[in-house]
């Protein structure tokens, strides 16, 4: 759906702009995400972001060790934490309805224009004004995933196809 390329986005910009650190952490459990804070801190101080993707599956299995992990005993300083899901249900209220746990939530059924103009622009750098306008406007109104984006681009710049018929043929296979 692109949540991992746009989670990515935004771990570039937090490293970037706050000079972050990092850390992918979607194959561990929270005792080895603890353990690498506390490793990290013995040795700096900066903001430490936590990232799982399919946070669901982890949460299911480690609900109560996560619990006090956001905001527990077990919670850390300058820490924040990114997860992703397509099963936002799947999240226990307990988890996702506590501020103090979860501060922003954010359910995305489309992306903003932006991250559609940024996407096509690094692909396919050399793209000519109106064609890139056209492409971010048609993937806006189809509420195009980032995936989908990138077949449209493959389609319509690799096997020529025309954007209507490629839009047309994406939205098909749904």
């Amino acid at each position: 759906t692109g949540k991992t390329s746009t989670a990515f986005l935004i771990l570039n910009n937090l490293i970037r702009d706050y000079n972050a650190i990092c850390l992918m952490c979607t194959d561990l459990n929270v005792a080895q995400i603890s353990n690498f804070i506390k490793d990290l801190r013995k040795i700096q101080d900066n903001p430490i972001i936590i990232f799982v993707d399919e946070v669901d599956d982890s949460i299911s299995q480690e609900e109560n060790a996560y619990l006090t992990f956001l905001d527990g005993e077990a919670s850390f300083e300058n820490v924040i934490f990114i997860g992703c899901t397509n099963y936002l249900e799947k999240i226990p209220a307990r988890i996702k309805n506590r501020p103090s746990r979860i501060k922003y939530l954010y359910e995305i059924n489309k992306f903003p224009t932006a991250v559609y103009k940024q996407y096509v622009e690094t692909k396919v750098p050399s793209i000519a004004k109106k064609v890139l306008e056209e492409i971010v406007y048609k993937a806006s109104e189809n509420c195009f995933t980032i995936d989908q984006l990138k077949h449209l681009l493959i389609d319509h710049f690799i096997d020529n196809i025309p954007m209507d018929k490629s839009i047309k043929n994406i939205k098909g296979n749904e």
